[in-house]
């Protein structure tokens, strides 16, 4: 990490089966050295995992024994899915793991990371309270103000006991609605501008969601390339193709397969629906 440059920590949870591709997340990670992960995990398979991700290893039901000692009423934690409304509370529920960094952040294990810092720059991170509004991918500023927003009224009530206590939290998308509207509410500063490649999965060929009718343009035709560290995207655009970095690419619930012969995890395609090198 260079001189005066923020110390961030990004968490990850997931209880179960690692995916085909786990170990092409590792390496992304690997590759951005100079920020930290925590992985909440009961999975014991082997792995190598880079001297910047810790293997939290405990079981599902010891991480919701962790989140209910931060509260005086029952929480409703039913199933590894339901943490997901808990992630605007890590801030909270995980402070000490937290302690030290200026920014900690959550992220999904379904996606393989960029260059994170091309993307994160200092003054845009001294200006902005929160990075990002989507639950694969948020970064918040690590301050008591920040970590206990989520506590903040909404609705004329307390919101996030109505979620915490609620079988069917998952329903609310705690983590990319309310979470944002109490930061804006507050005076807290988002940033949205954030590039990254959230694809759609009801497609064979790759689109991402997006939302401006332009940008549909150049959202048809386009394949991307991981190359030591660096996430390229190449798409069609007028008959020509152009190149853009981004910060990861988001699989979601797409089922990807690897080629036989893929040998090389520094560099290689991402192809619908498979990698290869």
């Amino acid at each position: 990490m260079q001189a005066n440059q923020s110390k961030i920590i990004l968490s990850a949870f997931y209880f179960g089966k690692f995916n085909n591709y786990f170990h092409l997340w590792l390496n992304s990670c690997k590759h951005n050295p100079s920020i930290d992960f925590i992985l909440y995990t009961d999975n014991e398979d082997a792995y190598d995992y880079p001297p910047n991700v810790k293997k939290a290893l405990l079981s599902f039901n010891d991480f919701r024994n962790r989140c209910q000692k931060k509260y005086d009423f029952e929480v409703s934690i039913l199933a590894p899915y339901d943490i997901c409304d808990y992630v605007p509370a890590f801030g909270d529920i995980l402070a000490e793991d937290f302690e030290g960094y200026d920014f900690w952040g959550h992220c999904d294990i379904d996606l393989i990371f960029g260059n994170i810092r091309n993307f994160l720059s200092e003054s845009m991170l001294a200006k902005y309270d929160k990075v990002s509004w989507r639950g694969h991918f948020s970064l918040y500023k690590n301050n008591t103000e920040i970590n206990t927003v989520y506590k903040s009224q909404l609705h004329n009530s307390d919101f996030y006991k109505t979620i915490f206590t609620n079988p069917t939290n998952s329903l609310f998308a705690f983590e990319e609605n309310e979470i944002n509207n109490m930061l804006e509410a507050n005076g807290f500063k988002i940033y949205k501008a954030l590039r990254f490649a959230d694809l759609k999965t009801c497609t064979n060929n790759f689109e991402m969601m997006h939302f401006s009718p332009s940008f549909q343009k150049k959202n048809k035709h386009q394949i991307f390339k991981y190359e030591n560290g660096q996430l390229l995207r190449y798409f069609v655009l007028d008959g020509e193709m152009h190149t853009e970095e981004m910060m990861y690419i988001h699989f979601l619930k797409r089922p990807m397969s690897i080629d036989s012969d893929f040998n090389n995890i520094n560099s290689f395609l991402i192809l619908p629906n498979h990698f290869a090198n």
